[in-house]
């Protein structure tokens, strides 16, 4: 039996959640204490755990069966996320915008990284770059026969 070297997916992402928790909570909590400083290696440590998400993702997405189920979980999760966001700002008594609800909001831009990359393959794989073309040329056209 071959043996395998380095870390599956799953332990990737175990790593992850722990760097993220740990940001998240110097970034919430400890960054207003006093004798914290404004930048610390935890933060510049954490930098790594959206790419690498995003790398998670783009795994997922050439081996999953079914990437409307794939993406769909995705934003459930976002949409999870954003009501927990808005629950958390109004318990606190914070100002509710749709940037600070939606900006922080992991599984949401996992999810429209999804849909590109899905987009994109899909162009490529179909060969639909003519027929898109063609599409976009004719009602270009007729944009322009009702400008005249």
């Amino acid at each position: 039996m071959k043996q395998r070297f380095g870390l599956s997916g799953y332990q990737l992402k175990i790593i992850a959640i722990i760097f993220m928790l740990l940001d998240h909570i110097y970034l919430e909590v400890l960054l207003g204490l006093p004798g914290i400083p404004d930048f610390s290696i935890l933060d510049m440590a954490s930098r790594f755990v959206s790419p690498l998400f995003f790398f998670l993702m783009i795994e997922g997405f050439f081996y999953t069966r079914s990437r409307k189920k794939y993406l769909t979980r995705l934003l459930v999760a976002g949409a999870v996320m954003a009501l927990g966001n808005l629950v958390i700002h109004y318990l606190m008594n914070v100002s509710i915008s749709f940037f600070t609800i939606l900006n922080p909001n992991i599984f949401l831009s996992l999810a429209c990284g999804f849909g590109a990359v899905w987009l994109l393959d899909t162009i490529i794989e179909k060969k639909k770059i003519l027929l898109i073309f063609r599409s976009f040329s004719f009602q270009l056209f007729q944009y322009l026969q009702k400008q005249v």
